[in-house]
């Protein structure tokens, strides 16, 4: 027998170019089903707060303008690990108690993914409690 044959478990010969045209069908196959779950996959979910009322509302405001760009721009490349990046933003008004709060919310209720740190060291302290509490990694400034 020729080396470019091989044997098949039924006794069939697949010449060397057809296995190689079987696995790449199979591989192509193999892609197709992954971008189409990706696709449909859930987004994956970033929560955070921002001061987005109270005294420092100004400086807050430009770390949101620039979050939203990036994850439009993030989006637009193919999200995170194939899935679409959704931010879910609430305001701490500037208080970090209410940081506190909202960041259990993020983790208990919205069930976010990954958790992003305020501005601002007396909100960033309070959310870090929360994130230790619940054995959460908290991405902050």
């Amino acid at each position: 027998m020729s080396r470019a044959y091989r044997r098949m478990g039924t006794g069939a010969r697949v010449s060397r170019r057809g296995l190689a045209g079987i696995l790449a069908a199979g591989a192509v196959a193999l892609g197709l089903a992954a971008a189409a779950q990706a696709q449909t996959a859930q987004p994956v979910r970033i929560g955070g707060t921002l001061a987005l009322t109270g005294p420092l509302a100004a400086t807050a405001t430009v770390h949101k303008i620039v979050g939203e760009i990036y994850v439009e721009q993030l989006n637009k490349r193919g999200g995170l690990l194939g899935r679409k990046v959704e931010w879910v933003l609430l305001d701490d008004q500037s208080k970090p108690d209410l940081a506190r709060t909202l960041y259990e919310k993020l983790i208990t209720v919205d069930k976010v993914d990954l958790l992003i740190g305020p501005y601002a060291t007396g909100a960033i302290l309070s959310a870090m409690a929360v994130a230790e509490r619940h054995n959460k990694m908290l991405v902050h400034h």
